[in-house]
């Protein structure tokens, strides 16, 4: 069985499973979906005492009404004239209009099953009226899958198919036939004591195992303390579903820290990006603990910003060792990309470049956040020449007790090296940034930037502002963005 089951005594489980047990399966109707989630239990005591209201006046008037409708149909002129033909046809079709809603509802009702049946020796569907279909052995039960059908891409429209790896369809399961978080959990329960060999894929598991509301404790329970599937310790596959919510759709990037997935968010209908970051797994308890410590900081801290140059987080989860922040996709290109293709960008357009750059900075400390991997690659340029920092996949709380080496080399500071990174790290990375986007080269590792010596027509204050942003001593620098950001506005 796949390594994300839980492992559990066989003999245990099956003692606490009855002989029989039946399993609510069908999809619930718009009218009862409406019911569920605005009916109130006042609604619910309102409309009994209507229904018995209405029947009481049904049973006081109903033949005095049924006789009044009666007369007004034309029985007088049954026989074999063409009045006659004309009354059977009137009859006939009033009979059709009334009997059509009531064949409807019950060819409905009986075109689906409404119940899956589980016991030790298989799975099987019923029907209403208790007509049952074949059963599908436990033997039989190798490999389940969850599929989604060709043109289909609603999340409700994935199926779970049971049987052996050369017929795995020998049993067809609609997820939205089993909404509730309890059947879900009932069917997955099944299959895993009744078919203990059976391998049951990732996605399968992704589906029917209800997101649970964790405290922050049992996040770190499960997260710290379970051992790691091997399965989710290689790259995420296209397809596969993460938190019940997320479908990757393919990988983005990979960096030292981690990886970036394009994936779709089956809720909101919509693309996000999924900034996935690599937990100790082998490491003792307090490390472990200490990383996801700093993971959920940084995801509270940006979870309170709003602004047009930093990309909208929409939440976080923590899935088998691997710690995910879920941010808004953005479309561009990085700013490494634009000088790729387009050349080394010019003074004046660096220096407004720069001037976002800084407000970024400014807005990320303040929270307070250091990024500590602030470059032309975390940056997309949109609509002209807004720019949108993408990639926090490496920044830390400002009161993080963290010694840890991250970042880029070429525009890591000196401090950040030996894992002392503070606000005047992301100096140092910026004005690395902004030589990369004057002259095209990544700077050399932990020394000053030159700019004008790659090109000669830049203007002396703009290189010896890059200059003093990049100095080895962080007591050299700026010694804050609103400094740099006043000696931007001020070049001549």
């Amino acid at each position: 069985m796949s390594s994300d089951v839980i492992s559990a005594n066989p003999s245990e489980l099956l003692a606490t499973i009855q002989e029989e047990r039946v399993i609510p399966y069908g999809k619930r109707t718009m009218f009862t979906r409406w019911r569920q989630r605005y009916w109130t239990q006042r609604y619910v005591h309102s409309v009994s005492w209507l229904a018995v209201a209405i029947l009481v006046v049904f049973l006081i008037f109903g033949p005095q009404l049924i006789l009044s409708l009666a007369s007004l149909l034309p029985l007088d002129q049954l026989g074999n004239s063409g009045a006659s033909i004309r009354a059977h046809t009137t009859i006939v079709a009033i009979a059709i209009a009334l009997s059509v809603p009531p064949l409807l509802l019950l060819v409905l009702t009986l075109r689906r099953p409404c119940a899956l049946v589980v016991d030790k020796q298989g799975i099987t569907k019923r029907w209403f009226g208790g007509i049952c279909g074949a059963t599908l052995p436990w033997k039989d039960v190798e490999v389940v899958k969850a599929i989604l059908p060709q043109g289909k891409n609603d999340f409700c429209s994935y199926q779970f198919l049971l049987g052996s790896e050369s017929t795995p369809g020998k049993m067809v399961l609609q997820l939205d036939s089993i909404e509730d978080e309890d059947q879900r959990t009932a069917v997955l329960n099944a299959i895993e004591n009744f078919a203990p060999s059976a391998k049951i894929e990732s996605q399968a598991i992704d589906l029917l195992r209800p997101k649970q509301a964790q405290s922050f404790a049992e996040i770190w329970l499960d997260a710290l303390v379970s051992p790691p599937g091997r399965e989710r310790l290689i790259a995420l596959t296209d397809g596969l579903i993460l938190d019940n919510r997320y479908r990757i759709e393919r990988r983005l990037g990979t960096g030292g820290q981690g990886t970036a997935y394009l994936a779709e968010d089956l809720q909101q209908k919509k693309q996000v990006v999924l900034k996935e970051t690599m937990l100790p797994v082998y490491a003792d308890l307090p490390t472990r603990k200490k990383a996801l410590s700093d993971f959920h900081k940084v995801a509270f801290a940006l979870e309170s910003i709003k602004h047009p140059g930093i990309v909208q987080y929409l939440g976080s989860f923590v899935a088998e060792h691997r710690a995910y922040l879920v941010l808004e996709y953005v479309s561009g290109v990085t700013l490494s990309e634009l000088v790729k293709t387009s050349g080394a960008v010019s003074p004046e357009r660096v220096v407004a470049l720069g001037l976002q750059m800084c407000d970024i900075l400014a807005v990320l400390h303040a929270v307070p956040l250091v990024h500590r991997d602030f470059t032309p690659d975390s940056m997309i340029v949109r609509d002209g020449d807004n720019l949108v920092l993408i990639d926090f996949a490496v920044s830390v709380s400002t009161d993080a007790d963290s010694d840890e080496v991250a970042g880029k080399i070429a525009y890591m500071s000196p401090e950040q090296l030996k894992g002392k990174a503070g606000v005047q790290a992301d100096i140092y990375s910026l004005g690395g940034t902004l030589y990369y986007a004057l002259t095209g080269l990544q700077p050399d590792p932990l020394t000053e930037c030159w700019p004008i010596l790659q090109r000669p027509e830049i203007s002396p204050a703009l290189n010896e502002l890059i200059i003093r942003a990049t100095k080895y001593e962080p007591a050299d620098r700026f010694c804050d963005v609103a400094k740099l950001k006043s000696a931007l506005v001020s070049l001549p």
